[in-house]
């Protein structure tokens, strides 16, 4: 199988970000190479699952801290593709062989952190708007 480049077709018009959509065969990708074809689709469909779940989510549409991986809260697919008691962003953050931290999502595959608390806020603000930790003044007019 060597030089087997394998791309995924997607619906126009998608509100949802491109996720894991680089050829496989690249060293940077964000799918382990050995899995097979089959295995990969899954888990694109997945993640593309977790994404979709968590733009509808209350705690993101009203700015409620996220769900960790293995709370009740948090969806079960989670659990296959995050961090255990962390954040349930970290299913959307790669963990590269150099001890960084990368970025699943297709447009920002140069992203690259030493932290995952990090990686964890690029989620949060670069790709879900999600603002838990706003500072809101005791008169509540924001700044």
């Amino acid at each position: 199988m060597d030089g087997w480049r394998y791309t995924i077709q997607h619906q126009p018009a998608s509100l949802l970000s491109r996720i894991l959509e680089r050829p496989f065969t690249d060293t940077t990708n964000t799918v382990p190479i050995d899995m097979t074809p089959n295995e990969k689709l899954r888990q694109i469909e997945e993640l593309k699952q977790l994404e979709k779940n968590y733009n509808e989510s209350g705690w993101l549409l009203n700015h409620f801290p996220e769900p960790l991986v293995g709370d009740p809260s948090c969806h079960y697919l989670a659990e296959k593709h995050g961090k255990c008691r962390a954040s349930c962003y970290t299913v959307f953050v790669q963990d590269k062989e150099d001890d960084t931290y990368g970025c699943r999502h297709e447009s920002c595959h140069a992203f690259q952190t030493n932290s995952l608390e990090d990686a964890i806020t690029h989620q949060r603000t670069d790709h879900f708007d999600h603002r838990p930790f706003e500072c809101i003044p005791h008169s509540g007019a924001l700044w």
